[in-house]
């Protein structure tokens, strides 16, 4: 998920500030409730490969900290939210 202008949201319902070009990614998006007044724009993509060879291939490279949120095998909402990038990194 990039979000594309500044929201309030609870992630695993922990309060959260999410400030444009934001990142959170995840194997599954963990609980996430908005509480904005003003409205909000987001950018949701998903990604579904049938292979776990070609997920670690091509999104986790050599990221430990992707590499071990993809892997989650106990199944726990885990994510990784990238912050700070308002300099456009992400694009």
């Amino acid at each position: 998920m990039e979000v594309l202008s500044p929201c309030h949201a609870l992630l695993n319902n922990l309060p959260c500030q999410l400030d444009a070009y934001d990142i959170v990614i995840s194997k599954k998006l963990p609980r996430i409730a908005f509480f904005n007044k003003e409205p909000f724009k987001l950018r949701l993509i998903s990604l579904d490969f049938k292979r776990q060879a070609v997920l670690d291939t091509l999104t986790m490279a050599n990221n430990g900290l992707v590499h071990d949120v993809f892997k989650d095998l106990d199944q726990a909402e885990s994510y990784v939210h990238y912050t700070g990038l308002d300099n456009m990194i992400c694009h």
